[in-house]
């Protein structure tokens, strides 16, 4: 079930939302902590989570949970604000950002320096190149 207000934010709204917590911006400062649901400590899920709570749409908690609540993409048709999975595993969503469009998403990482940052799939570091092989999917919450 799908909990928003009268008010439905558009998908550019939820990719601006969530550049506003990156290092440098106004609600920037985020540590990735694993479990993590509150500012200043949000896990990747915890993130996505959030950034579609301040647009009044309500995620379920983890990245496979939010994988089953929305209208399964492909690659190729993803649009800024919708969600992007990775998977350790194989078989369900272990790792969630938000993309950006031009091949670029956001999300809560681990990596070193940990919090929110913007990441490539066809980027040229190991962390990319690692996140990119393990791409499981994407979904559209909001149109």
């Amino acid at each position: 079930m799908l909990f928003r207000s009268s008010y439905l934010a558009t998908a550019e709204e939820i990719a601006k939302t969530a550049r506003r917590f990156l290092p440098n911006s106004d609600l920037g400062g985020i540590t990735y902590l694993w479990g993590g649901t509150c500012v200043p400590q949000l896990d990747c899920s915890g993130f996505t989570q959030m950034v579609y709570r301040l647009n009044n749409v309500l995620l379920p908690r983890d990245a496979d949970q939010q994988y089953q609540f929305g209208e399964v993409i492909p690659e190729q048709e993803m649009k800024a604000g919708d969600l992007i999975f990775f998977s350790k595993n194989g078989k369900r969503p272990t790792h969630i950002g938000i993309y950006l469009g031009e091949r670029r998403y956001i999300h809560s990482s681990p990596s070193d320096p940990s919090g929110i940052k913007i990441n490539d799939l066809d980027g040229t570091t190991e962390y990319e190149k690692y996140l990119r092989k393990i791409y499981f999917g994407s979904c559209r919450i909001v149109k």
